[in-house]
């Protein structure tokens, strides 16, 4: 079934890369790497010691000095009559044993005092067994395991394949016995607990829940990796390769961060596009050039200038295989302040730093599309990232719209009949995968439809608060969360006007508690307690404002703030300008009373203070019960809608609190041809889904490997007399029309 081929739309490029594998490698043959990033205090740990917390910076120097032995050892294997190996393999053990003493305690002074003589063995070591590698103009020896005997043919693990092969040769003789290396077996098991260790430092393994945990390792994944070096310059097309060695992906959608100007994303797109073809088209072992004979390794340029058309054809369908979404990585507002007594300043909107950094990425990235349409064709889509706890979707509201609504005013792409008109730009966002509250992750998936724009075709990343089972979730928070106020205001008035929407059953008795709630958070974040007269916000600081039109203030949350203070914004003359406000809100904006509420809440410095505060919010049965009715009625307006939800199981399982592939909000999106309990009253809303893997680097998974662990864990599944709930074909049918979804929801067209 995969074979007919897949579509990978949730793909973080230098998430996705073997980076543990490369920067073992880097770390093996150049311990001065170690220094680069320090992981040894206690609470930058990941993945804590049961037997005592090592340091792993020591360590691995400890681990170098291991490899370089027994890589000398199994050199004795096959020459044991060579002197200079014995003698260097006890000189190495001298050394380790000065550094380990016989209580197995490290001895810093000893690292330091021999750290020189182990890179000086490790690159002696080089020098004399290491094969070279092609790099840029010249070649290079990455590592001493890489010898002449190993088969350095495989493009994705030519950067690794010293490490394979040295690992196989150290097994291979253990399990035969071979009693000149099992002098030193003890030696190859300290290394693997070394090097696991470090592993569980750089892949996702450890038992914490939520996206700050994972952002941790995210952060970690190319740290070992110095500049311009061929283990880093290899990331983004190791990405790449190892997506497409075995596996049927048609289309993957790489996800970059963009620069501040035209020139610097262009340069950055030419870039990538260079080293990732490059490998892509030299080798020749992978899906994307099964077709393809092995020839001369020559770099995309000149097979440019020296290939033939054919050469230059193939190189132009890779490309339109593999593309581009710019994500905007959200940040924390520098006006939260953790003491509620400092003072805010005024002058400033909330996210005002970071709104002007979008401007200039939507910018670079508008002024590419007029001015470079070659290299803004490998740019499909935008989309935001990183932790959602730090930034709502309202602050995206003008660079999505103004980014979504582009077309070039020339478009010569057409005109010289250089290929087809340059496409809209589609869009994604990250939203429901962290969320403190189930009502702010609904919110907020409500929030990025309103504000962003989103239409049919378009995508929420992740939108697990989606599909959870709402009571497990605030059962397993004893019905508790801890929000800020002025968060738990809008979820209440959010909640109130989502009832009305649905007409939600009993809805009038709810929403009389619910305006009660309401009423007080308003009269503690709004109210003027000084009641000084002269007020600038006189309306709606005397008073308590009526939820609806609270909400109609909410409305104009998308919209620029600075819109409702500068005249010059609200003439419109630039295209950024026109989308400071989104359609529709002209009407609500001629209110005063929803404008002040408006800039209330974004320049009033009471009113940011008291709504910064934090306390814990006790969630009563009444409001668990309205949730899970609103969450069914957005699943189905969102499928009515035509907006897809990119699902990625093992980082869901990973990041979420639910701990079970069977338990995936997938499952709760859609369920077509899948058997569901005679007495369940659910029947899914059969929602727009694919499967992705989001960072498999971080996680270590591949593509295929995330519609197995779907299948295997939908076999497992079984009713209350213990038998399956699932068959074969239902399983295999189901992940079929999820493959299926998933080309159609690429933001390639060919597909």
């Amino acid at each position: 079934m995969l074979s007919k081929g897949m579509a990978e739309n949730h793909f973080h490029l230098k998430g996705s890369a073997p980076t543990f594998k490369l920067t073992w490698v880097s770390l093996m043959n150049d311990i001065s790497n170690r220094k680069l990033y320090r992981i040894n205090e206690e609470y930058e740990r990941l993945e804590k010691d049961l037997d005592g917390k090592i340091n792993l910076n020591d360590s691995v120097v400890v681990a170098a000095l291991l490899r370089a032995i027994l890589f000398n050892k199994l050199q004795m294997t096959s020459s044991p009559q060579d002197s200079t190996l014995s003698t260097n393999v006890n000189q190495l053990k001298e050394m380790l044993g000065e550094i380990i003493n016989s209580q197995a305690i490290l001895n810093k002074e000893f690292i330091s005092q021999h750290a020189g003589e182990i890179q000086s063995e490790i690159n002696v070591l080089k020098y004399i067994y290491g094969s070279k590698v092609k790099y840029k103009n010249g070649s290079i020896a990455v590592d001493y395991a890489i010898t002449s005997q190993v088969n350095i043919e495989d493009g994705i693990t030519k950067l690794f394949a010293g490490e394979r092969a040295f690992l196989y040769k150290c097994f291979s003789n253990i399990y035969t016995g071979n009693k000149v290396f099992m002098e030193e077996a003890d030696l190859f098991y300290a290394y693997l607990i070394i090097k696991n260790k470090m592993r569980a430092e750089l892949i996702q393994q450890n038992n914490r829940v939520g996206f700050a945990n994972f952002a941790d390792y995210q952060d970690r994944k190319t740290i070992y990796l110095k500049n311009n070096t061929i283990l880093k310059d290899a990331v983004e097309p190791q990405a790449i390769l190892t997506s497409i060695k075995n596996q049927n992906v048609l289309s993957i959608e790489a996800r970059i961060i963009p620069k501040t100007t035209k020139d610097e994303n262009i340069k950055e797109i030419k870039k990538l596009d260079d080293i990732i073809c490059n490998q892509v088209y030299n080798y020749s072992n992978n899906k994307w050039a099964k077709y393809q004979e092995h020839r001369e390794e020559l770099t995309v340029v000149e097979r440019e200038l020296l290939g033939s058309k054919e050469d230059i054809e193939k190189i132009k369908s890779f490309e339109k295989k593999y593309f581009y979404v710019y994500h905007f990585p959200k940040c924390k507002d520098p006006l939260i302040k953790e003491d509620s007594n400092k003072v805010l300043d005024i002058s400033h909107c909330r996210h005002y730093k970071y709104r002007d950094e979008l401007k200039q990425w939507g910018t670079a990235i508008y002024t590419m599309r007029e001015k470079n349409q070659e290299a803004a064709r490998r740019v499909l889509g935008i989309d935001a990232c990183a932790n959602e706890l730090y930034t709502r979707p309202e602050v995206y509201g003008q660079v999505f719209r103004f980014l979504k609504g582009h077309l070039p005013s020339n478009d010569y792409q057409r005109d010289l009949k250089k290929g087809g008109s340059l496409p809209r730009l589609r869009a994604t966002y990250h939203v429901g995968e962290d969320f403190l509250d189930v009502i702010d992750g609904l919110r907020a998936i409500d929030e990025a439809i309103t504000f962003l724009k989103l239409t049919h075709g378009d995508r929420l990343g992740h939108a697990i608060v989606l599909g959870i089972d709402v009571e497990e979730w605030y059962n397993k928070k004893a019905c508790r969360v801890h929000l800020t106020k002025q968060e738990i205001l809008d979820n209440i008035a959010w909640l109130i006007v989502q009832i009305k929407k649905y007409d939600i059953s009993r809805g009038s008795d709810v929403i009389d508690k619910l305006t009660s709630v309401y009423n007080n958070y308003y009269l503690e974040i709004y109210t003027n307690r000084k009641n000084q007269e002269g007020s600038s916000y006189s309306k709606t600081s005397q008073t308590i404002i009526p939820v609806d039109i609270y909400m109609e203030a909410w409305k104009l949350r998308g919209d620029n703030p600075e819109f409702y203070n500068d005249p010059n914004i609200r003439m419109g003359i630039r295209y950024w300008d026109r989308c400071a406000q989104r359609e529709g809100n002209s009407v609500i904006s001629r209110n005063s009373t929803i404008v002040e509420l408006y800039n209330r809440y974004h320049y009033d410095t009471e009113v940011k203070s008291r709504g910064y505060q934090k306390e814990v919010f006790k969630v009563p049965k009444y409001i668990i019960g309205a949730v899970k009715e609103i969450q069914r009625h957005m699943q189905i307006a969102i499928r009515q809608q035509g907006i897809g939800i990119e699902c990625n199981p093992s980082s869901n399982v990973l990041i979420s609190n639910f701990n079970r592939y069977d338990k995936h909000p997938i499952l709760q999106f859609n369920t077509l041809g899948l058997k569901r309990e005679s007495n369940s009253e659910y029947e899914a809303p059969q929602m727009f889904v694919s499967i992705n893997t989001d960072d498999q680097g971080v996680f270590d998974t591949l593509l295929e490997n995330e519609y197995a662990l779907m299948a295997i864990a939908l076999e497992k599944v079984k009713d209350e007399n213990g038998d399956a709930v699932y068959n074969q074909s239902m399983i295999y049918d189901w992940l079929d029309r999820v493959r299926q979804m998933g080309l159609e929801q690429s933001f390639n067209d060919i597909y």
